[in-house]
């Protein structure tokens, strides 16, 4: 996963979304970038984390590749601490935005 350069000074603004919607609600796959820079490139099903995707949160210093359900870290997953520490498992309902 990789931001695009041109989104970089989008970051201290609102939320950026691109990606398809159904009935006004991010569905399939897309990319968010949320107010406080954190970024999610994945899947989504109206409108929250939904599938396969990857998480990098700046504001706690972690990166996240694996399943999501119902907006929440969830499943199968390999998480990547801002220490190098790797923590490959099953999470379930984690919850992070």
């Amino acid at each position: 996963m990789q931001l695009r350069k041109d989104a970089i000074p989008l970051l201290n603004r609102t939320t950026l979304y691109e990606g398809r919607y159904d009935d006004g609600k991010k569905s399939g796959k897309g990319d968010f970038v949320f107010p406080n820079g954190d970024y999610y490139c994945g899947s989504f099903d109206r409108d929250m984390k939904d599938g396969y995707g990857s998480l990098v949160s700046f504001s706690e210093n972690f990166t996240y590749k694996g399943d999501f359900k119902g907006d929440s870290i969830s499943g199968h997953g390999i998480c990547l601490m801002s220490n190098g520490m790797v923590v490959e498992g099953y999470y379930s309902g984690v919850s992070k935005h």
